[in-house]
């Protein structure tokens, strides 16, 4: 895959990302999470520094303790993860 259409197909991972987090996904959060580095792990880090800042605020985000509190009550009420 040439970088052009990686970085492509990392900003879409990281844009429905933002969408899971948006929506406290917690699940598909965590999936994307992951496969955002992965992606992003395919190229050098110079190609996608700019993705590589945003995965690093995103985690921010999901190490938050707003975000914590919010998994912690969802599997208190036993509410399975969307």
């Amino acid at each position: 895959m040439d970088i052009a259409m990686m970085r492509r197909s990392l900003n879409g991972t990281l844009t429905e990302l933002q969408r899971a987090i948006d929506r406290i996904d917690v699940t598909k959060a965590a999936n994307l999470f992951e496969w955002a580095w992965h992606q992003a792990s395919q190229a050098p880090p110079g190609e996608t520094r700019e993705q590589r800042a945003q995965l690093k605020d995103l985690k921010e985000v999901l190490g938050s303790r707003r975000w914590r509190e919010e998994e912690r009550r969802l599997a208190a009420q036993g509410v399975q993860p969307r």
